[in-house]
């Protein structure tokens, strides 16, 4: 395997034979997407925007690499406790009166909540938010590291040590043990949370390799990057808008909207002008 550049970042990703000077990953995802299924993708989306301009349609993507992306993978138990006011809001009336009945309540929540394989980016050359999109993988499909599977892609090693990863593998956990908090509530017509706290656990660490189609399309001086989970299939990425679609297709509404509106309306008002 050789050195080449990301095509989202154009930093150089590493030959395999430098991932020895570092950690050597505790396992890996192998691709089962290949690259023709990551066009075909990029391709089916495209299809299903109206809005896209035509000549994006034609352009050809030259700039795809698969990437094995190094990733730190956590395990924790979280103890989560919440405090909540809850609201109910009941109305009635009789043969006089409309009477509202408005209560308020105070709502206590505890909950261990078990966490494992919570993924977060060891490189600074894809950002979250792109590595947190095309999720999840399934990691009961991983294996044992492999320079053989590193043969055709692109790697690099981490450069986001695991105690810089924590804080944002913490985040993830403590959203997702007040979103159990809170949605085990219910019956009230409101609920806001007073306060939370969220305190966990940490077990295993494990760094691995995940596997990621990356692209970018160069359209009229601007560049449009792309990306696919190349486990899963999962595409995420965001295209181009023709300003003549967009606009057309307001119009197209708007006139029949205007046609209808005259119709109803102008009989009405053609007395009180006319008169």
């Amino acid at each position: 395997m050789v050195s080449a550049r990301c095509p989202w970042c154009n930093n150089n990703f590493v030959a395999t034979g430098q991932l020895t000077s570092t950690r050597v990953p505790d396992r890996m995802i192998p691709f089962a997407m290949t690259k023709e299924q990551a066009l075909a993708a990029f391709k089916a989306e495209m299809r299903k925007l109206k809005l896209i301009p035509n000549e994006f349609k034609q352009v050809s993507v030259d700039d795809i690499q698969g990437v094995y992306v190094p990733y730190w993978l956590y395990d924790a138990t979280v103890t989560g406790e919440g405090n909540y006011r809850c609201e109910t809001i009941r109305t009635w009336t009789d043969s006089d009166y409309e009477y509202t009945e408005h209560r308020e309540f105070d709502v206590y929540r505890s909950a261990n909540v078990a966490f494992l394989d919570v993924p977060v980016a060891g490189t600074t050359k894809v950002t979250d938010k792109l590595t947190e999109s095309i999720e999840p993988f399934d990691y009961t499909k991983s294996v044992a590291f492999s320079p053989a599977y590193l043969t055709g892609f692109m790697t690099n090693k981490y450069d986001v040590e695991a105690q810089d990863a924590n804080p944002r593998a913490l985040e993830r956990m403590k959203e997702s043990t007040e979103t159990v908090l809170r949605n085990s509530i219910s019956g009230y017509n409101s609920v806001s949370t007073v306060s939370t706290s969220i305190q966990p656990a940490f077990g295993e660490l494990e760094y691995v390799f995940l596997p990621l189609w990356l692209m970018n399309v160069d359209f009229q001086g601007k560049n449009y990057n792309y990306a696919m989970n190349g486990q899963t299939g999962k595409f995420v990425g965001t295209f181009p808008v023709s300003e003549r679609k967009y606009w057309g297709g307001l119009l197209g509404i708007a006139i029949p909207i205007a046609i209808i509106f005259g119709a109803i309306f102008i009989p009405f008002l053609m007395p009180i002008f006319f008169d």
